[in-house]
């Protein structure tokens, strides 16, 4: 089996283009007509994956769990059904293990379902409602980014002015 490669495509209504050098190149000397295997996935939203540590970080700063961060996700996980059944020969029994949430393990689409189940379990960690434990959340990031842009925009404007200085 020949060595697998990836590359970034954009899906424009009815066909897909490559969107980097690297694609263009790949798909060089393909004649019209040709079919090809391809396989495909979304990529995973990084302010989505933030804004699950924010949810979890709000959780612990709270008073809604009494150990860190790690076993709060594991908890999240176990409680969310995210989990392999291992076997245990020594007991023989099966034990749930939390699977990984990784960008390469988890789909976007799995990572929603996954969010959706781990606020909920939060909220009632909290004993409060979804909405509002939503709402504090999508606050909180939403100021993080917020001071992110403005610290980007500042420092863009300290370098603007450095260089008018020199000039």
């Amino acid at each position: 089996m020949s060595e697998r490669k990836y590359f970034e495509m954009q899906w424009t209504g009815n066909a897909w283009q490559p969107c980097t050098m690297q694609a263009i190149e790949a798909f060089e000397g393909t004649k019209k007509g040709q079919t090809a295997l391809l396989s495909y996935w979304k990529p995973r939203n990084i302010k989505h994956h933030r804004k699950l540590f924010a949810l979890l970080n709000k959780v612990i700063s709270s008073g809604g769990w009494d150990y860190d961060l790690d076993s709060l996700l594991h908890f999240v996980k176990l409680n969310a059904g995210y989990v392999a059944l291992v076997f245990i020969p020594q007991i023989q029994e099966y034990i749930q293990v939390p699977k990984s949430i990784s960008f390469a393990s988890m789909s976007q689409d799995e990572f929603e379902k996954f969010y959706d189940k781990t606020i909920e379990c939060c909220a009632q960690l909290l004993g409060v409602s979804r909405e509002t434990l939503e709402n504090e959340v999508n606050h909180e990031t939403l100021e993080v980014e917020e001071w992110k842009q403005r610290a980007i925009r500042e420092a863009l404007g300290y370098f603007e002015g450095t260089t008018q200085l020199i000039n």
